[in-house]
C-alpha cells in the first residue's frame, strides 16, 4: 500500500458515459493497494448503475473527506426494547455501520440520501440493535458500533458507541435499621444500594414523602447512599425508607424508624425554705426539677437529688421579765410617791411575749394624813368674773400671734441673706466635686421628638467627681462657704462594729453649723429614713442635699447621680444612691428579654424635684449594630416591700408625656427624671434580627491550696463595671483570687448554648469523672434570674500519694455556632508557694462530689465556713 497517497479523481468536462470506467481504471493504476485493502474490508464497494449519471455529483464540494454531523452515542437497552443508532455525514458517497469489527450489510441499514443547494451529498444511516445482539457477544470490550463513510477523497470513521443492557438487582446490599438518637446529636441511617448498570441513584423517603436535601441543610446523603442528620431535632423523628433507581427500575428498602429522645436536665435550685424549727437547730430545704428540659421519648432522667437539705438554727423566742422595783421617790406636794420597774430582765426578743402588769406604782406617802383638796373658781351671780377671764385669754392669744408673726418675718429675711451668701460661694461648691463648674445641668426641657438612641453626648456627663466628691462609701462631707452637712451613719468608721439590726434598718443624717456661722433655722435633730436592708454598705452613697445641688458617685460601680442647683423642694433632704445585688431585686423578664445594666436604686423612692436629676450607669448592649429594642424599667416600692417593676419607657417610642428622658451611648446610659426610684435597662432583639450583648469571663482559684481537690470557678458576667466588682468582693470572702485577666465575648441571641472546656491540663492532674466539657443553656445566660452565674470545675491529682507542686491549664469559652470567637482563660498556680503562705493548712483527702457545677452565688448569701469553699 502506498502510504500517504489519497485516492481521488478530478473531473474536467468529461462525458458522463465513460467517466465511471475512467475513474476505476485510473484508481486501479494509482491506488491499487488502497482499493485492495478496501475490498478486503468491505467485501464489495457498490458503484452507481448505468444510466444513473446524476447519482453522485462530482462537483468541487464533493471532492473532500466526509465529515460526521451525527455520530452514534453510548446507550442502554432497557428490558427487551431494541435501540436505534444513527449516523450522518457529508460529503459522502456511502455510509455503513461496523459493529464488533464486522461491517453490517446494506440490508440491515436504513439509508437516507439528499443533496443540498451547494451540490453536497448528505447520507444518513440507521440500524437497530436488539438485546439478543448484545447478550450473544462475549467480547471483553463490550458490544460496540461505529460508522464508516466514503467519498472520492477517501474514508473516515465516527466515534465508537458502546451498547449495554440496563439492569438493577433486587436486593439492597445494606438496608437502614431502627435507630434512637439524642436531640442535637448526629445520626447516620445506613444504606447501600443494589448493583446496577447504569449506577443507581439513591433517594430517601420520610413517612412516604420524598426528602429534598437541598432544602434541609442539616440532611446529607453520602456517596455510599447513607442519610446523615448533622443536628437531630424532635421533628426529625419518623419512618425513613431508602430508595434506588436507574433507567431499568426503581426499588425501595424496608422502613426504619428514627426515635429522637431528650435527656432530662435540672433546673436551677429554688430558694431555701424557712427553717422548720421554731427554736434551736432545724433543717431547711430547697428543690429543683428535671424540667430543663423534660425527658422525652425514653430519654434519661436527671441524675442526682432533686431535694437538698441544710442545717439551720432559729433563735428561740425570749419572753420578757420585770426587773426589781426601784426605790420609792420622794414625797410630792400632792402627798404621793412613785416607783418604777422595766421589762428588761430579760427584754422580749425573737417574738417573745412582753411583760404583763404595770411598770409604775404609786402610793400615799403620809399614811392618809395629807388631805387632798381642790380649789374651785366661784363666780358671782352676775357673771362679771367670767367675762374678765375670757378677755384676758383673748389678749394673751393675740400677743402670742404677733410674736410668732415677727419671728417668721425675721427668719425669712435671714434665709434670703443666707441664699445670697451661698450664691457667692457657688464657685467653691463646684470645687468640692458635686457640681463641676463646666458641667451643663440641663435646665431646659429636652426635645422628646428626636430619636432617643444617640451616639454623641451634648453634655459633659462623663466628668468624674473630683477627690472628695461623695466622700467615703457611707460617710461624706458637703462643704460650703458657710456651713457643713455631715452624714452621721452607723457605718462612719466600720460596718463591722455594729450589730446587723443597727446597720440595716435605718440611717441618720445630722445637720451641724460650724462655729462662727449663725443659722436661724430650727434644728430638727436627726433625719431618719429607711434604706434597703439587702444592700452592701460599700454599695451605697448618702448625702444631705440642699438647694446647692450635689453629685453622688459610686466610682467602683460606675454609677453617678447628679442633682442640679435649686432642684430640691425643701431646705435639705437626705438622698442615697445604691446598687442592688440581691436576686430578689432583679426585674422579672420574659424568655426573649435580657438584663443589660445593674439595678440602680436612687432614694428615698418617690422623692420629687423641681428640676430633673440625671442618673448615669453602665450597660453591656452592643448598640453599634442597631438591632436592639431597649426599655427602661423602674420600681418605686419601698426598700423592704415586694418589687413592682413596670416598663417606664421604650426607646424610640417616646412622646411629650414620657416621664423620663433616656440617652443610650456605647456602654453608658443617661436618665433624666423628676423623681427617684429603682432603674434598670433591659432589651430584646428586634424582629428578624439577632442582638448581641457583651459578656465578661473571670476565673478564680483558691488563695491557699489546702486539700487534695483544686476547685476553679469560671464566672459569666455582664460586661459592666458593677458585675465584676461584685464578684471580686464575693471571692474575697470565699478566699479566692483571680487567676487571669477577664476576657470579653460577644454573646448573640441565636438560642445557642455557652460552652466551657478544659485544655492543656498539666500531666498528673485530671478532672473528676473526666468531665472536661460543660454547656450552660442559652436561657440561663440570656434571661438569667440570678447574679454571679458561674461554672465550677474540680481537679485532683491522678495519684493520691503524689504531691503536686504546680497546676496549669486553660479554659476555652465560646458560644455554639460562634467557634471563631473563642476566649481562653489561663490558670498558673504555684501550690507550694500557696501552701507556705498557709502553714496551718493540712491536705485532706478528696471528697466525692460533682466534677462541675453550674450555679450562681449571691453576695448577700450567708457563708458557711464549715463547707468546702470552692465547689
Amino acid at each position: 500500500m502506498r502510504s500517504g497517497v489519497r485516492c481521488s479523481v478530478r473531473r474536467e468536462n468529461m462525458p458522463h458515459s465513460w467517466i465511471i470506467p475512467f475513474v476505476a481504471l485510473l484508481g486501479f493504476i494509482l491506488c491499487g493497494d488502497t482499493l485492495a485493502e478496501t475490498a478486503e474490508t468491505l467485501d464489495f464497494l457498490p458503484f452507481p448503475e448505468e444510466g444513473a449519471e446524476n447519482a453522485y455529483s462530482f462537483s468541487e464540494a464533493n471532492m473532500r473527506l466526509p465529515v460526521f454531523y451525527v455520530e452514534p452515542e453510548d446507550t442502554f437497552i432497557v428490558k427487551n426494547s431494541a435501540i436505534t443508532l444513527t449516523c450522518s455525514a457529508a460529503p459522502a458517497s456511502q455510509l455503513l455501520f461496523k459493529c464488533n469489527g464486522n461491517v453490517l450489510k446494506d440490508k440491515q441499514h436504513t439509508t437516507l440520501e439528499n443533496i443540498d443547494n451547494d451540490g453536497v451529498q448528505h447520507v444518513t444511516v440507521s440500524i437497530e440493535v436488539s438485546r439478543n445482539d448484545v447478550e450473544e457477544y462475549f467480547g471483553l470490550d463490550g458490544y460496540w458500533c461505529e460508522c464508516l463513510a466514503w467519498s472520492l477523497a477517501g474514508s473516515t470513521k465516527s466515534r465508537r458507541a458502546t451498547i449495554n443492557v440496563a439492569y438493577l438487582r433486587k436486593s439492597f446490599k445494606r438496608e437502614p435499621f431502627p435507630t434512637e438518637a439524642e436531640v442535637d446529636s448526629t445520626v447516620e441511617l445506613q444504606c447501600l444500594p443494589p448493583a446496577g448498570n447504569p449506577l443507581p441513584e439513591v433517594f430517601w423517603l420520610k413517612d412516604g414523602d420524598l426528602i429534598d436535601v437541598a432544602r434541609e441543610p442539616s440532611l446529607i446523603i453520602s456517596s455510599e447512599g447513607s442519610l446523615i442528620i448533622s443536628q437531630v431535632r424532635l421533628s426529625d423523628a419518623g419512618n425513613f425508607t431508602c430508595g434506588a433507581q436507574n433507567i431499568a427500575r426503581r426499588l425501595i428498602s424496608e422502613t426504619a424508624e428514627l426515635i429522637v429522645f431528650v435527656n432530662g436536665g435540672w433546673s436551677s435550685w429554688g430558694q431555701w425554705s424557712g427553717c422548720n424549727s421554731k427554736c434551736g437547730r432545724g433543717v431547711q430545704r430547697r428543690t429543683r426539677t428535671c424540667t430543663e428540659p423534660v425527658a422525652l421519648n425514653g430519654g434519661r432522667q436527671c441524675r442526682g437529688d432533686a431535694l437538698q437539705k441544710s442545717d439551720c438554727t432559729t433563735m428561740c423566742p425570749v419572753n420578757g421579765a420585770w426587773t426589781m422595783w426601784s426605790s420609792w421617790s420622794t414625797c410630792s406636794p400632792d402627798c404621793r410617791q412613785h416607783r418604777r420597774r422595766t421589762c428588761t430582765n430579760p427584754g422580749p426578743a425573737n417574738g417573745g411575749k412582753s411583760c404583763r402588769g404595770e411598770d409604775l406604782s404609786t402610793q400615799n406617802c403620809t399614811a392618809d394624813l395629807c388631805r387632798e383638796h381642790t380649789e374651785a373658781i366661784v363666780f358671782d351671780n352676775n357673771g362679771k368674773d367670767l367675762i374678765l377671764y375670757i378677755g384676758l385669754g383673748a389678749a394673751v392669744l393675740v400677743f402670742i400671734a404677733v410674736v410668732v408673726l415677727i419671728i417668721c418675718c425675721l427668719r425669712r429675711k435671714a434665709r434670703q441673706e443666707f441664699d445670697e451668701e451661698r450664691a457667692v460661694g457657688s464657685t467653691k461648691l463646684s470645687k468640692s466635686g458635686y457640681m463641676p463648674a463646666n458641667t451643663a445641668v440641663l435646665s431646659y426641657e429636652p426635645d422628646l421628638t428626636k430619636n432617643a438612641l444617640r451616639k454623641n453626648n451634648d453634655f459633659n456627663y462623663n466628668e468624674k467627681p473630683k477627690e472628695g466628691a461623695g466622700g467615703a462609701a457611707l460617710t461624706g462631707i458637703l462643704k460650703n462657704t458657710d456651713r457643713h452637712v455631715t452624714i452621721a451613719t452607723p457605718y462612719a468608721d466600720s460596718a463591722e462594729k455594729l450589730p446587723e439590726s443597727s446597720s440595716r434598718s435605718s440611717l441618720s443624717l445630722r445637720s451641724r453649723t460650724p462655729s462662727g456661722v449663725s443659722d436661724s433655722r430650727p434644728t430638727s435633730g436627726v433625719l431618719q429614713f429607711a434604706v434597703p436592708a439587702n444592700v452592701d454598705p460599700a454599695d451605697i452613697q448618702i448625702e444631705n442635699v440642699s438647694a446647692s445641688g450635689a453629685r453622688l458617685c459610686l466610682p467602683e460601680c460606675g454609677v453617678v447621680l447628679t442633682i442640679p442647683r435649686d432642684a430640691v423642694l425643701e431646705d435639705e433632704v437626705p438622698v442615697y444612691l445604691a446598687i442592688c445585688r440581691d436576686d430578689r431585686d432583679r426585674p422579672p423578664l420574659s424568655d426573649k428579654e435580657t438584663l443589660l445594666s445593674p439595678v440602680v436604686f436612687c432614694g428615698p423612692p418617690g422623692l420629687s424635684f423641681k428640676k430633673p436629676v440625671i442618673v448615669e450607669f453602665k450597660h453591656c448592649a452592643n448598640v453599634k449594630l442597631d438591632n436592639w429594642t431597649l426599655s427602661v424599667l423602674h420600681s418605686d416600692s419601698q426598700p423592704d416591700d415586694p418589687m413592682n417593676w413596670q416598663r417606664l419607657v421604650t426607646l424610640g417610642e417616646e412622646n411629650i408625656a414620657t416621664p423620663v428622658y433616656t440617652q443610650v451611648d456605647s456602654g453608658q446610659v443617661f436618665l433624666m427624671t423628676d423623681y427617684l426610684s429603682r432603674f434598670a435597662l433591659v432589651g430584646q432583639s428586634i424582629p428578624e434580627a439577632k442582638a448581641t450583648k457583651m459578656l465578661r469571663f473571670a476565673v478564680f482559684v483558691p488563695q491557699n491550696y489546702t486539700s487534695m481537690d483544686y476547685n476553679v470557678r469560671v464566672y459569666i458576667l455582664e460586661d459592666t463595671q458593677d458585675a465584676l466588682e461584685g464578684v471580686k468582693r464575693l471571692e474575697k470572702k470565699l478566699g479566692g483570687k483571680m487567676a487571669d485577666k477577664p476576657k470579653f465575648l460577644h454573646f448573640q441571641d441565636t438560642g445557642e448554648d455557652l460552652c466551657l472546656s478544659i485544655h492543656d491540663l498539666m500531666p498528673g492532674w485530671h478532672s473528676k469523672l473526666q468531665a472536661n466539657y460543660q454547656e450552660i443553656p442559652f436561657s440561663h445566660v440570656w434571661s438569667c434570674k440570678q447574679y454571679n452565674l458561674h461554672c465550677a470545675f474540680t481537679l485532683e491529682p491522678v495519684s493520691i500519694d503524689t504531691v503536686m507542686e504546680k497546676l496549669s491549664c486553660k479554659f476555652h469559652v465560646y458560644q455554639k455556632g460562634q467557634g471563631g470567637q473563642r476566649r481562653v482563660l489561663t490558670v498558673h498556680s504555684d501550690l507550694v508557694k500557696n501552701a507556705a503562705e498557709s502553714p496551718s493548712a493540712t491536705p485532706r483527702k478528696p471528697k466525692l462530689g460533682s466534677t462541675a457545677v453550674v450555679t450562681s452565688l449571691s453576695s448577700s448569701s450567708p457563708l458557711d465556713t464549715t463547707t468546702q469553699l470552692f465547689r
